[in-house]
């Protein structure tokens, strides 16, 4: 019973740090690649999970300074999937509504 606990608990401990270095090592990753190809800063940018699969990486939406560009990411590397292109412009914001006396 001692053994099955064990195994248990290594297998955890191997999905929740993914073997890569933590959970968010793809963000960083994504970002980190993302900031050279767009040529923006990685502050500015917003990683955008599209598809995930804990086991082989997944497919993820980067957009930042006016750009957007997907990427996937396995085995540790982020590879960009798609050319950079414009970002869509954001939805203009709803008018104030008017009130009347």
């Amino acid at each position: 019973m001692k053994a099955l606990g064990l195994v248990i608990l290594v297998v955890c401990s191997m999905v929740g740090f993914g073997c890569g270095g933590g959970t968010d090592s793809w963000r960083a990753s994504v970002r980190t690649r993302a900031s050279f190809d767009l040529n923006c800063p990685a502050p500015q940018l917003d990683v955008i999970p599209l598809s995930e699969n804990w086991n082989s990486g997944g497919s993820y939406g980067v957009r930042g300074c006016g750009q957007q560009a997907s990427y996937i990411y396995r085995n540790g590397q982020a590879i960009m999937n798609s050319p950079a292109t414009p970002a869509p412009a954001p939805a203009p914001a709803p008018a104030p509504a008017t009130t009347s006396p």
